[in-house]
């Protein structure tokens, strides 16, 4: 592979991670906003989002159900 190439997949790489990690930072905010709190302890933002979706009681919408069943695998898909 010549050094251009490598270069250009050094820097996709980078791209990657830092959409990867913008997102996960966004979604926190966004359930912070709803009091959620991602912790270790309790499986981190993927455990956080699961105890939610699991409470039928918590008042969120399906539509917001649905944006969080999809939002860890990246895969946002939004319904009218």
């Amino acid at each position: 592979m010549d050094q251009q190439q490598l270069q250009s997949v050094m820097r996709l790489r980078e791209l990657s991670v830092r959409h990867k990690t913008a997102a996960k930072n966004q979604l926190l905010a966004l359930l912070s906003e709803f009091n959620i709190k991602a912790s270790k302890k309790y499986g981190g933002l993927r455990g956080s989002i699961e105890s939610t979706l699991e409470d039928a009681e918590n008042g969120l919408s399906s539509e917001f159900r649905t944006a969080l069943t999809v939002a860890p695998s990246g895969r946002i898909v939004v319904t009218t």
